[in-house]
C-alpha cells in the first residue's frame, strides 16, 4: 500500500505519466478483467482503480514473487506469453506494459495477433517509440530489447497512437533526461500536451485496441 501511494505522489507532479494512467483508466473503465502480459515486479494496474478480475503473467519466478508480496494482481500465470493458451474472448482487456520490445518483431507481430483474439474489448500496448537499446539486469535475461516498434507499426493494425514521456530528445538510454536534467526533466514533463497527439515525436508510444465497444 505505502510502495503505491509513493508512485501516485510522483506520478501526480509528472505530465507523461498522468497522461498514461488517465488514458488506461479511461480504457479500462469499460472492462471487468484483464490480462497483464508480462507484468513484472509492479504492475501500473496498482495505481490505478481496481478491476473485478486482474490476471499477471511473467516468466520471471521473482517478478511473480514480487507482484504477488504486494497483491498486485487476484491470480498469476508464470509462463513465457509467447506460448500462453487462452480462449478467444476470455478476458475484456490485454495489457502489455513495456513488454514487446523484449520480443523479437516477427513473435511480438505473432503475440498481437494472437492476443486481439483473447481481448474481448481492448488491448493497451506501451512500449518505446523505436528502438531503445536495453541490456539484462537484476539477474533477469529478459530484460534484453530484441526490436524497436514505431506509430506506423501500430496504426496499420487499426490501433490509435498516442505519445507518451514528452519529446523524445530530451530522453536519453532508458528513459532518463538528457543533461542538464534540472532543465530537460522538466521540459519533457511540460512538452506531453504537445507530444501526445505528435507520437511520432514522443519519446514512448501507447497503442490502443478496441473491440466490441
Amino acid at each position: 500500500m505505502a510502495h503505491a501511494t509513493l508512485t501516485r505522489l510522483r506520478s501526480a507532479a509528472n505530465l507523461g505519466e498522468r497522461s498514461l494512467q488517465g488514458h488506461l483508466r479511461r480504457e479500462l473503465s469499460a472492462c471487468e478483467s484483464v490480462l497483464d502480459l508480462g507484468c513484472g515486479r509492479s504492475s501500473v494496474l496498482e495505481v490505478l482503480p481496481r478491476l473485478p478480475r486482474s490476471v499477471g503473467v511473467d516468466a520471471f519466478p521473482a517478478a511473480i514473487e514480487d507482484s504477488r508480496s504486494r497483491g498486485a494482481h487476484d491470480d498469476y500465470i508464470q509462463a513465457d506469453v509467447t506460448e500462453l493458451e487462452l480462449a478467444p474472448g476470455s478476458f475484456d482487456a490485454v495489457l502489455m506494459m513495456d513488454l514487446i520490445e523484449h520480443l523479437d518483431h516477427a513473435t511480438g507481430e505473432a503475440l498481437i495477433e494472437r492476443m486481439a483474439k483473447v481481448a474481448a474489448r481492448r488491448m493497451l500496448i506501451f512500449t518505446p517509440n523505436g528502438f531503445v537499446d536495453q541490456h539484462e539486469y537484476d539477474d533477469n535475461p529478459l530484460q534484453v530489447h530484441r526490436s524497436g516498434w514505431t506509430v506506423e507499426d501500430f496504426r496499420r493494425r487499426g490501433f490509435q497512437v498516442v505519445g507518451i514521456k514528452g519529446w523524445r530528445l530530451l530522453r536519453g538510454p532508458e528513459s532518463t533526461p538528457r543533461p542538464p536534467a534540472l532543465l530537460t526533466r522538466p521540459l519533457s514533463s511540460l512538452s506531453q500536451p504537445f507530444i501526445e497527439r505528435r507520437p511520432r515525436h514522443a519519446y514512448s508510444l501507447l497503442a490502443i485496441a478496441r473491440y466490441g465497444g
